[in-house]
């Protein structure tokens, strides 16, 4: 085999790997659910009618679940729960 013909063969052979396609995701990266906000969750801001109440942020947290929502006061006294649907046909999600 000339030179030419093994320079040439090589070329091909690297350009094959440089092309190759990239390989499959990780199958725990598909498997995570991004609208998926199941948890304890902290408020950052509690505001009605256009007035921040501070001491409500630090004082109340939220569990979330698929089926329920349940505000938790931190001291242990306050609970309230309720139930939540997730309506498919909004986009973006959106729960009633």
């Amino acid at each position: 085999m000339s030179k030419t013909c093994q320079v040439l063969a090589l070329l091909v052979a690297f350009a094959g790997v440089g092309f190759a396609p990239a390989p499959f995701p990780k199958t725990q990266r598909q498997q995570e659910d991004p609208t998926d906000v199941t948890g304890t969750w902290e408020f950052e801001l509690w505001e009605t009618s256009g007035q921040r109440h501070q001491s409500l942020e630090t004082a109340y947290q939220v569990e979330m679940t698929k089926e329920s929502y349940v505000f938790v006061g931190k001291n242990g006294g306050h609970r309230s729960v309720y139930q939540m649907r997730l309506d498919p046909s909004f986009s973006p999600r959106a729960f009633t």
